[in-house]
């Protein structure tokens, strides 16, 4: 009993090491640079500037200067180019886990007779994945290290209009997070080790967006936005143990709790300077707060369906993340009446400190750089295209409890496309 007991201690090391595991994707930590083709053209530099349904996620406040209808759908796909790994063992792999789709939308209606515009819209809000397959362990065997993580809300919200140069507004924001896991699954050694598979874990919690825009004069628009932390406690799902070492086999834990995720408040202010009447710079300042976000996490597995297993798997460990400045430059050019161009670049510094890095918590990219056009079809629908691009970061870690060994590193790099059309009536 003793060894099997000690086997589930050392068992619940490894789940701290990837417990709030998310692998890279373009962007300022695990969040993008920016939601909605127009947003991302100007690498995020996006409060003052934002005049679609992607305000519910950006700025609400400026949901107040859309008259009328409109409906804005995106189409966005992300290719890791690639994210790779190298280790002591003399091991390079690249993941096989390259690309990401996702599709977002929003609506918006101006009141009649009321100063207010209101909104509904779904977004891809933060996540990401890798997947690392025969990998080169410090037990002798090789075997797989995969993660995904999605984490997408339901925003609703108003836009209100205080004078001719103020607006203000809020969304309700409902978010949804669910992660799935394969932390060297095929593994089970006597030291003890005991790799395993985590999945359907999911939860669903509240919070809220504020947003504020300003006009000085004809040449200046300023914005102001914050979003609210929002806390997560994922479960719901199961854990199989391979506990083949023990005399087990794999054992499947049949409720598993990982609690301490949390998505960080941000708040950021943003300026929009007109220069000519068809040249417009941006620039944006934000602070998001991951060091409040991932402090620590807990995550327990109980009610095995073996005899013998140990009851509870459980363990609470420090992530220690550092708070993010993230600053954001863009500019647009009116090069016709139907045609119109941007271009941005956005920097942010890795929140991810050394010794909390893994396969499955790889370096985010930190320089990102992107460029778009809109095509204004008629007066009714547009059309935009955007190309994102994230600059390769490498990155070797410290993480004590890596079963890769020391000396272990990450480079990731991304592409993406992004793909928007509007209609408005």
């Amino acid at each position: 009993m003793r060894g099997r007991h000690r086997a589930g201690h050392r068992f619940t090391v490894v789940l701290l090491w990837t417990s709030i595991a998310s692998s890279v994707q373009a962007g300022n930590g695990i969040n993008p640079i920016g939601f909605g083709a127009e947003s991302v053209s100007v690498a995020g530099a996006d409060i003052a500037t934002t005049r679609d349904s992607n305000a519910l996620n950006i700025n609400p406040a400026a949901l107040a200067i859309m008259t009328g209808h409109q409906f804005d759908v995106d189409y966005n796909f992300l290719h890791a180019t690639p994210i790779s790994h190298a280790d002591a063992n003399g091991a390079s792999h690249d993941s096989d886990m390259r690309y990401v789709r996702i599709l977002t939308g929003g609506y918006v209606q101006h009141l009649n007779n009321i100063p207010m515009t209101i909104g509904i819209g779904v977004f891809a809000q933060a996540g990401a994945g890798a997947d690392f397959t025969g990998m080169q362990t410090v037990f002798g065997t090789r075997d797989q290290v995969r993660n995904l993580i999605r984490v997408a809300s339901l925003n609703t919200g108003l836009g209100y209009t205080v004078s001719d140069t103020l607006s203000v507004g809020m969304s309700l924001v409902m978010m949804y997070a669910d992660a799935e896991q394969d932390v060297l699954p095929n593994t089970s050694v006597a030291a003890p080790f005991f790799g395993y598979q985590l999945r359907d874990v999911s939860d669903t919690a509240l919070g809220f967006n504020l947003g504020l825009r300003y006009q000085i004069g004809k040449q200046n628009i300023v914005g102001v936005a914050y979003k609210s932390p929002v806390e997560f406690t994922l479960d719901g799902g199961y854990l199989v143990s391979n506990q083949t070492a023990l005399g087990l086999g794999n054992v499947t834990y049949r409720s598993v709790t990982i609690e301490g995720i949390r998505q960080p408040q941000e708040l950021g202010i943003g300026i929009q300077h007109t220069l000519q009447d068809n040249f417009n710079l941006a620039a944006e300042l934000n602070w998001v707060n991951w060091s409040n976000a991932f402090t620590s996490s807990t995550l327990t597995a109980s009610n095995p369906d073996t005899p013998g297993a140990p009851a509870v798997l459980s363990q609470t460990g420090a992530s220690n993340w550092r708070d993010q400045i993230i600053i954001a430059l863009g500019f647009s050019y009116e090069v016709s009446s139907a045609l119109t161009w941007r271009a941005g670049a956005n920097y942010g510094r890795n929140p991810i400190p050394n010794e909390s890095l893994s396969p499955l918590l790889a370096p985010v990219t930190e320089y990102n750089i992107a460029t778009g056009i809109s095509y204004q079809h008629s007066q009714q629908s547009k059309f935009d295209a955007v190309l994102e691009y994230s600059i390769p970061n490498e990155q070797t870690y410290t993480n004590p409890n890596s079963p890769l060994g020391p000396n272990t590193s990450t480079t990731t790099a991304v592409i993406g496309v992004h793909l928007a059309y509007s209609m408005k009536w």
